[in-house]
């Protein structure tokens, strides 16, 4: 009977095996599923600044050339145009004046501001470009990143909605 036990300690059951197995499997799913998020949030803080980078790379190329430009932004990312007329516009280059596409499980949102929702910044020849905000959030992420400027100002990319900055109209009566 001794020979018996001894030789049934030696292993482990297929039950055993499996239980191990799985609680690893959980555990590995957690850790992956944390580490995933937080690589989201410093990709979608890189994306932010990039677009807030761009913005103000184009003010001085615009500057430079003596020529408008155009910040034209989708969903999926932005492209630097040259504002024409009409029909298409063209790209300005290639990256960083070019198309830049954000990475996979990062969006881009126009919000819309009174009747207007600028999905285009035009940028002047003196610098000055249109009022925009744009917020870029990721699937697994649960906040957003948001790049403005009041037209004026460097275009920041901060964690906190821009504050409207534009005038009030007010309205007198006689």
């Amino acid at each position: 009977m001794s020979h018996r036990t001894a030789s049934r300690s030696k292993g482990l059951t297929l039950v055993e095996v499996i239980l191990v197995v799985g609680l690893i499997g959980v555990l590995v799913a957690t850790v992956m599923s944390t580490l995933g998020g937080a690589f989201n949030k410093h990709e979608l803080e890189a994306e932010a600044k990039r677009l807030a980078s761009v913005v103000e790379l184009v003010r001085r190329e615009a500057v430079l050339r003596n020529e408008a430009l155009a910040i034209a932004i989708d969903p999926d990312g932005y492209s630097v145009v040259q504002p024409v007329a009409q029909g298409r516009w063209p790209l300005v280059g290639q990256p960083p004046l070019g198309r830049h596409d954000v990475a996979d499980g990062i969006e881009i949102f126009v919000p819309v501001r009174g009747k207007q929702r600028r999905d285009t910044v035009v940028v002047y020849e003196s610098g000055e470009l249109t009022p925009f905000d744009v917020q870029l959030t990721a699937i697994s992420a649960e906040e957003a990143w948001y790049v403005a400027s009041d037209g004026l100002a460097r275009a920041e990319a901060s964690l906190s909605a821009p504050v409207d900055r534009r005038p009030k109209s007010v309205i007198l009566s006689m």
